[in-house]
């Protein structure tokens, strides 16, 4: 289970009520203002204005996130919901964690069409989904990674990993090894039938998927094919598609003050995702930025065969991603082995959101034709 559900007590309940009402009437005072004042006037920029006003003030310090996490069901829930309401077949299975594994063991869930014949590929689409570690899936998530598996013909497997705090760095990425060893060794995908593909911290555990095949973190077992352990690059997966990923957990880039208040995320949230992950996050598999490019380079040339980094141009992430693409070899142009592609006027991980609504925007459309051509 990705959190244990709150039960808030009715102290907790009564200041939520007092909060979330504060809340959505300053939302709905500012919209028509900040609208009026920063966009013309169409349907879609309507909702995009109030998307990033509600989610800034959402972001106050009055809902803490006990409060917030009291609403939501735990991943598993969600996906069992989602499938049931869009008639998808689905089932999971509990990965076991290695004998003496200080980590928990994580759940895949496996969402296919209800018509087999969708899945021409063979390929596998793993997802791992954002929430800064600390929220679990939404059906933005599901909406989205379901909108992929379409374009890619392909299979997908959801990872629901525990949250934080209760699971602290580097649990999610120990259990995200043992789902990709899982699909190799049990399930019989080869590495070049796996793309994993992530949004926000999903992207950032995407990374430390990638940073952990090349150099293996000493406290996680390898990711193994065919049952033998082996060291370093010698699983090469088909690709990586990073939606928004957070690349670094310090807010010190010079797009968190250029596009501070543009952006769905305010710089401060991210101290409370920094503290939810915890300790040792200067490591290279928790902070990809402190890879340098020899690291990176290596990493490309032998653990996976595309990457492409999706930013949206209005992000607090945006300077930290468009490094992260350099790192990895990206050299300004597309079509190469390393892509990063800035979205103009989209927040972060617009491509989540647009999918829920049903709007085909730059970041998703960009998305989808990239793992189609996989």
């Amino acid at each position: 289970m990705s959190h244990k559900l709150i039960q808030l007590t009715l102290l907790e309940k009564l200041q939520f009520l007092i909060f979330i009402t504060y809340i959505l009437t300053k939302s709905l005072l500012q919209i028509p203002t900040r609208h009026l004042l920063t966009h013309p006037f169409t349907r879609h920029t309507l909702r995009q204005t109030a998307l990033i006003t509600l989610a800034q003030n959402i972001q106050s310090p009055l809902l803490t996130h006990r409060l917030l996490l009291s609403l939501q069901p735990s991943s598993g829930t969600t996906v069992a919901k989602y499938c049931s309401k869009h008639n998808l077949i689905h089932h999971h299975v509990t990965i076991p964690q290695p004998a003496n594994s200080p980590f928990p063991p994580p759940t895949l869930h496996f969402i296919a069409p209800s018509n087999p014949h969708q899945n021409k590929s063979g390929n596998i689409i793993l997802y791992l989904h954002g929430g800064g570690y600390i929220f679990p899936l939404s059906h933005s998530h599901l909406t989205f990674s379901t909108r992929l598996q379409k374009a890619a013909q392909s299979g997908l497997a959801i990872l629901e990993y525990t949250l934080g705090p209760e699971l602290e760095y580097p649990g999610q990425l120990a259990q995200a090894a043992v789902a990709i060893n899982y699909l190799l060794n049990t399930k019989g995908y080869t590495p070049q039938q796996i793309i994993i593909a992530g949004d926000s911290a999903g992207g950032n555990l995407c990374l430390g998927i990638l940073a952990h095949l090349h150099t293996p973190h000493s406290d996680i077992p390898h990711i193994a094919y065919d049952g033998n352990e082996r060291e370093g690059s010698e699983v090469k997966l088909k690709g990586a598609l990073l939606i928004s990923p957070r690349c670094s957990n310090t807010a010190v880039a010079p797009s968190y003050t250029f596009n501070n208040g543009k952006d769905v995320i305010l710089p401060a949230t991210m101290n409370l995702f920094a503290e939810a992950y915890d300790s040792n996050i200067h490591e290279v598999y928790a902070t990809p930025l402190n890879g340098d490019r020899e690291f990176w380079g290596g990493v490309v040339e032998g653990c996976v065969g595309r990457v492409l980094l999706v930013v949206g141009g209005d992000e607090v992430y945006l300077d930290d991603i468009k490094e992260m693409g350099r790192l990895m070899g990206w050299d300004g142009e597309e079509g190469g082995e390393v892509t990063c592609r800035v979205t103009e006027g989209e927040v972060h991980a617009q491509a989540v959101v647009d999918a829920h609504w049903g709007f085909e925007g730059r970041m998703l459309r960009l998305a989808t034709s990239w793992i189609r051509e996989m």
